[in-house]
């Protein structure tokens, strides 16, 4: 998992200085590449900017990942590596009468996407966004 974290600093720290301009999606993909361990990953790259920084710099970089902190914590993403899509495989094979297969991985994430970025929103209203989706 370090060596995943040290790979990938630059992706978690261009969200990290362009907050609040990313939406609850994309914030909720960066931390689910890092599963439970985001925690480790926001403690590592906050380390990581202090010492590639002077000290000057100090403060902005602290308040950037308290932002970052608040805003996990605002927007419900605690456990978003947990997150299952709404509508699964099975149901969205029964309710559009089609046969499992590749088509259904990038719908998947397109679901995901959708979720993250309509947390309050019904099973039906994403079937809905499944439906409308694949008219495309």
């Amino acid at each position: 998992m370090v060596t995943k974290i040290s790979s990938t600093s630059g992706d978690f720290q261009a969200v990290v200085n362009k907050l609040p301009e990313f939406k609850r999606s994309e914030i909720g993909f960066v931390l689910r590449n890092y599963d439970a361990e985001y925690k480790l990953a926001l403690v590592f790259n906050l380390f990581d900017e202090v010492i590639k920084n002077e000290n000057d710099k100090m403060d902005g970089i602290l308040s950037k990942y308290e932002q970052m902190w608040d805003l996990i914590h605002a927007e419900r993403l605690e456990d978003v590596y947990k997150l299952k899509p709404l509508v699964d495989g099975k149901k969205v094979c029964k309710v559009l009468d089609r046969k499992p297969g590749p088509w259904m991985a990038p719908l998947t994430n397109q679901i995901l996407v959708w979720q993250l970025d309509n947390p309050d929103k019904s099973e039906e209203e994403c079937l809905q966004f499944i439906k409308g989706v694949l008219e495309k």
